[in-house]
């Protein structure tokens, strides 16, 4: 009885165990990216107060490096923020039509695409899904985003739909560089990047965008894959 209780007590305390240690790790996680940009403000801000002859032009440059790690600081706590929404959020789903999102989300990386002069081929269906048109658009911004960081200039991003066993897939396609396979399942978990090879081009991220999305799209009962 004593070794059948003892093993009841475990299974049921498992899923406990496995959520604390998943909240320390993304405790100690988001801690080490917090204090990166803090170092680096603190460091310059050090280094500036030490030289006794500091020019106005040095003293605006160390101003404007800070306010780059400020708002480095900003994405970086507000991604945090998302995901801890995220995790308790029960969207509203109702009739969203699938162009009417991609529009939305082009709308919003049209200016970062014609910057590195790529093109989006939208040729998505006139499909409506059960859904929130504001999370969905903010999916596709990160996939978008995602896509276009990591693509060379003068490259295409293909945006297509199709729909199978009463399920609408959204497919967005670029031709960048690839992700090794031994990358692919861990692509949505919190903070994690790929090797260097992938992000040599010095893309700015801290690994939270896919998370974001992979909650919100869970949010609403479906699925994101690579």
């Amino acid at each position: 009885g004593g070794l059948i209780s003892y093993y009841l007590a475990r299974r049921t305390l498992q899923p406990i165990e496995l959520a604390m240690e998943a909240q320390a790790r993304f405790v100690s996680d988001a801690s080490h990216e917090l204090r990166t940009p803090l170092t680096s403000i603190q460091t310059s801000n050090d280094v500036a107060l030490r030289n006794k002859s500091l020019t106005l032009a040095q003293a605006k440059q160390v101003i404007q490096e800070n306010t780059q790690e400020a708002i480095k600081l900003k994405l970086l706590s507000d991604g945090l923020l998302d995901l801890t929404k995220n995790d308790k959020a029960k969207p509203k789903l109702m009739s969203v039509p699938v162009q009417a999102a991609v529009a939305d989300a082009m709308n919003q990386v049209i200016a970062l695409a014609q910057a590195k002069n790529i093109s989006i081929d939208d040729v998505t269906d006139n499909i409506n899904v059960l859904s929130d048109r504001h999370i969905l658009s903010q999916v596709l911004v990160i996939i978008l985003d995602n896509a276009i960081k990591y693509s060379e200039a003068g490259t295409t991003v293909h945006l297509t739909t199709s729909f199978k066993g009463g399920a609408v897939y959204i497919h967005v396609q670029d031709e960048g560089v690839g992700i090794r396979a031994s990358d692919l399942p861990h692509l949505f978990r919190r903070f994690y990047r790929t090797d260097t090879a992938r992000t040599a081009g010095h893309v700015q991220g801290y690994g939270l965008g896919l998370a974001i999305a992979d909650n919100l799209i869970k949010a609403q009962d479906g699925s994101i894959s690579a």
